[in-house]
């Protein structure tokens, strides 16, 4: 077999194995809660771990240094028609400054990388930041502090991941406690 065949093989088994990743997620999310709570910070702040220069703790005050943004967004959840104003960062801001460590002999390496968010609850999911590089997809994803002009707290609190454009809102991750860069050819 080629190596390009191999390549494209390969592709289409992370993509598969990815997206059966993100369904299986979406449902349990719909289901049950996950069984494993992950502790939130006393602070507030979440952890940025993995693949990146500037890895540890991230706090609300530290994105309020970055420029804001506020989207207004629609989706539906299992409560029902959601219609929300989010207000926060941009998502590839944050890992931005962050420093995404990738290897610069790679060509167009972040697509190869995506972020793995967790909540408090334990439910995650996974973005891949071609979605949201703007050199590629330049989705607008939202790292949000507030919603509808209020402060997120308790369980939906301190950060809510904001995804305008899906009609679902099973990646509208609340209570985030930690973004993981991972690369998903390791």
């Amino acid at each position: 077999m080629s190596i390009v065949r191999s390549r494209l093989v390969a592709a289409f088994v992370l993509a598969l194995t990815l997206s059966v990743g993100f369904l299986s997620a979406t449902v349990a999310q719909d289901a049950t809660p996950a069984a494993s709570p992950v502790a939130v910070a006393a602070d507030g702040s979440i952890e940025l771990l993995g693949l990146v220069a500037n890895p540890g703790p991230v706090s609300v005050a530290d994105l309020q240094a970055l420029p804001t943004q506020t989207v207004e967004v629609d989706f539906t959840s299992g409560q029902g028609e959601q219609h929300h104003s989010y207000t926060g960062v941009l998502l590839w801001d944050v890992l931005e400054q962050a420093g995404i460590v990738t290897d610069e002999d790679v060509k167009n390496a972040t697509l190869h990388y995506y972020a793995l968010f967790t909540a408090n609850n334990g439910y995650q999911v996974i973005i891949s930041l071609g979605q949201i590089d703007p050199g590629f997809g330049n989705s607008p994803y939202l790292l949000a502090w507030e919603e509808d002009g209020a402060p997120l707290d308790g369980d939906a609190g301190p950060l809510r991941l904001v995804v305008p454009g899906d009609v679902r809102g099973g990646r509208y991750l609340s209570g985030v406690v930690s973004i993981e860069i991972v690369d998903a050819t390791a």
